[in-house]
């Protein structure tokens, strides 16, 4: 496995077949995505493929946020 320091984030993936990923990322980051993901209520579950019984869409104020 190798792993790669980036932006505060540790990635890494393993050198075999199919690419496997793992990210590890800051406690304060998730923590600020979780808060701000209870505020999500439109739903875009109809637009994916699959059996996905939530997945809200972020508002745009959010996405600035975690594009920053």
């Amino acid at each position: 496995m190798d792993d790669v320091r980036m932006a505060g984030l540790t990635v890494s993936y393993y050198q075999f077949g199919p690419l496997i990923g793992c990210y590890k990322l800051p406690k304060e980051f998730v923590t600020e995505l979780q808060l701000r993901s209870s505020k999500t209520f439109k739903d875009h579950s109809h637009l994916l493929a699959g059996y996905i019984d939530k997945e809200n869409s972020f508002y745009n104020d959010n996405r600035q946020w975690f594009l920053n």
